[in-house]
C-alpha cells in the first residue's frame, strides 16, 4: 500500500503502513502492486533479496507464482460464451447497418460507373470512389463497435 509514516513505530499499525510477514503469514499489511513488484527497493521481494539472499528471493516469488492462479481461479472472475454472445437486438442493428452501409457503397460505385461521381480535389475517380468507400465502411465498423459496447 502507500507508504505512510508512523509517528508510533509499531509494526501493527492502524494505516497498515507495514507488511509483516512470519512463516508464510500476512500478518498485518496490505500485499498490493506498490509491495510486489513497484520497481522500488522497498518491494517485499527487494527486502527478502537483501535480508535473506537469492535463493530466499526466488523461492518467495516461485510460490507467489504458484499461488495466483488457485487465488484467481476462486476469487477472480471469468467469462462465458453466453456473456459475450450477441443477442437479437445486436444482430438486428448490425443488419441495419450493414444494409445501409452497403446500399450507400452500391450507389458510389453505381455513381462511378455512370461517370457521376464528383471527385475529390487532387484526386482520381478510381481515388475518390475507394476513399469514399473507405470511409463508408470505416462509419460502419465504429458504428457496430458502439452497439456492441451498447448491448454486451
Amino acid at each position: 500500500g502507500k507508504q505512510y509514516k508512523d509517528t508510533m513505530g509499531e509494526d501493527m499499525s492502524p494505516n497498515d503502513s507495514y507488511v509483516v510477514l512470519q512463516n508464510s503469514q500476512l500478518l498485518c499489511g496490505v500485499l498490493d502492486k506498490s509491495t510486489l513488484g513497484s520497481g522500488s527497493k522497498m518491494n517485499v521481494f527487494f527486502v527478502i533479496l537483501r535480508e535473506y539472499g537469492e535463493e530466499a528471493a526466488a523461492v518467495a516469488m516461485s510460490r507467489l507464482a504458484r499461488i495466483c492462479p488457485y487465488f484467481l481461479s476462486n476469487r477472480g472472475f471469468s467469462i462465458g460464451i453466453g456473456d459475450v454472445t450477441p443477442g437479437r437486438g445486436l444482430l438486428n442493428e448490425k443488419e441495419r447497418l450493414l444494409n445501409e452501409g452497403y446500399s450507400k457503397c452500391a450507389e458510389y460505385i453505381e455513381e462511378f460507373k455512370s461517370g457521376r461521381l464528383q471527385t475529390q480535389p487532387g484526386c482520381t475517380a478510381d481515388e475518390t470512389l475507394e476513399a469514399k468507400v473507405l470511409k463508408e465502411l470505416s462509419v460502419i465498423r465504429d458504428h457496430a463497435g458502439q452497439a456492441c459496447f451498447r448491448e454486451l
